[in-house]
């Protein structure tokens, strides 16, 4: 009988399952998820994720690098101001030193930049209004994730909203 191995807020399940009624996405399938940029602990994080195509976590939090795979697709989150980028997941899992654990990614978006006066940002509402889903904007993962093709449309949304402001 076909089984899965999860993580669900910091306690491990195991659920057995009988397909073909099973209706779970498979945890291997390129996902999207939104990821949040460490701004309220510190506010230059994004640039250290930006400037060296990183999906970077820290202290705590490291951890939900482990979350996300080679092929799946990140939305940076920043806090106050929406998504300010998207990217392809393309490495693995890395640590600097003993607080930082990070992935390089390819971006899909404008890689935003310190030097502009304005942070370009599609606002969490207008991500809630183009996907049709309520995120859990709390948490370092930003739940539920995304399926390939609803990523890739947001993708293509954050795209247009970043080139029409």
């Amino acid at each position: 009988m076909p089984y899965r191995i999860y993580e669900l807020a910091g306690e491990k399940y195991f659920e057995f399952f009988a397909l073909p009624y099973d209706k779970h996405k498979n945890p291997s399938d390129v996902k999207g998820v939104l990821f949040d940029t460490n701004r309220s602990w510190n506010e230059d994080s994004i640039w250290s994720m930006m400037d060296n195509s990183r999906l970077e976590a820290y202290g705590d939090a490291k951890r939900f690098v482990h979350h996300v795979h080679i092929g799946d697709i990140v939305f940076f989150s920043h806090k106050w101001c929406g998504l300010i980028a998207a990217a392809k997941v393309k490495g693995e899992v890395k640590a600097p030193d003993s607080e930082t654990l990070y992935r390089d990614v390819e971006f899909l978006t404008p890689i935003p930049n310190r030097n502009d006066n304005t942070l370009l940002a599609m606002p969490f509402s207008e991500v809630s209004s183009k996907t049709g889903k309520s995120f859990f904007w709390a948490r370092t993962i930003k739940v539920p994730y995304l399926t390939k093709s609803e990523a890739l449309e947001l993708v293509d949304e954050l795209n247009n909203y970043l080139h029409s402001t």
